[in-house]
């Protein structure tokens, strides 16, 4: 609460491995969610680590294809599980597609959908409300605007919509190495302002993808 050093890890292979999303667990510990090109199926792929209140790896997931697939966002779920929203480039008509991943408590696929359209569409946050619906928002290149929302049932399914499929991920548990590296901790001097912000109310154009 200080903001003291009270642990500290890195986790990863020879390659390039990215943290995106970190989220509490009612266990005390925590579950990470970004990609791998270090270990999986090949190119990037969706990484997921479940640590416990210590920061010790208790178990871990690569899920891919053999194009680029990241996760951007991961969230525990009312049933002990996860939600993981990103994006997948090997699965459906366009550059990118929006890729969702329902995970159960020992990181078993439960279901897994990606949606898109004809260019680069993904999903940058996920998060389930108190009726178990699943809210996911990100950017798309294939609809107009280019915000995207989606409100999806649990069953993974859009209704009235027939932009999504089920891709085919090779699930692995790689040996990923963890250091506790030396850090060392500073108080720096910061100065503050008080900018001047220009303020507006744009008028905002919706489209519905799946009417």
């Amino acid at each position: 609460a200080s903001g003291n050093l009270l642990w500290r890890r890195t986790y990863g292979g020879a390659s390039e491995d990215k943290a995106y999303s970190i989220a509490y667990t009612s266990d005390g510990g925590s579950i990470i969610a970004g990609t791998t090109k270090s270990v999986g199926a090949g190119n990037a792929d969706v990484l997921v680590l479940k640590l416990d209140s210590s920061a010790n790896i208790q178990w871990r997931r690569t899920f891919g294809t053999t194009g680029d697939d990241g996760a951007y966002s991961i969230t525990q779920t009312t049933d002990g599980g996860y939600l993981i929203g990103g994006y997948t480039a090997a699965f459906g008509s366009g550059l990118s597609d929006a890729l969702i991943i329902k995970l159960s408590s020992y990181g078993n696929i439960l279901m897994k959908k990606s949606f898109g359209g004809t260019s680069s569409d993904f999903i940058t946050a996920i998060k389930e409300n108190s009726s178990n619906e699943w809210f996911a928002t990100g950017q798309t290149a294939s609809f107009s605007p280019s915000f995207l929302m989606l409100k999806i049932d649990p069953n993974g399914d859009i209704p009235k919509c027939g932009y999504y499929i089920s891709p085919e991920l090779t699930v692995t548990a790689p040996a990923i190495s963890a250091t506790a590296p030396a850090l060392t901790g500073t108080a720096p001097a910061l100065s503050g302002t008080a900018p001047v912000l220009t303020i507006t109310a744009p008028s905002i154009t919706k489209e519905a993808v799946c009417p």
